[in-house]
């Protein structure tokens, strides 16, 4: 069940004749996790903090995009 996937707050799941997916973001770090249950294909994306001036002369994190597919290893 799609449902098994889901914890904490920010997610959602969908689900429809053809596609479940489970969507996750944070408002407050600008991070989003997309997940197609149905293709095992995933994004995720950080905007990152470099125009914030975290500590002397360092502006925080580059922003980062990632995807790829997982595979049902066990259940």
């Amino acid at each position: 069940d799609y449902l098994t996937y889901i914890s904490g707050q920010g997610c959602s799941a969908l689900k429809d004749d053809k596609h479940t997916s489970i969507n996750c973001y944070t408002n407050y770090s600008g991070k989003t996790f997309q997940f197609n249950v149905t293709s095992g294909r995933f994004t995720y994306s950080y905007a990152g903090t470099w125009h914030e001036e975290v500590l002397d002369g360092y502006y925080g994190d580059s922003s980062s995009f990632v995807f790829g597919t997982c595979k049902q290893y066990y259940r």
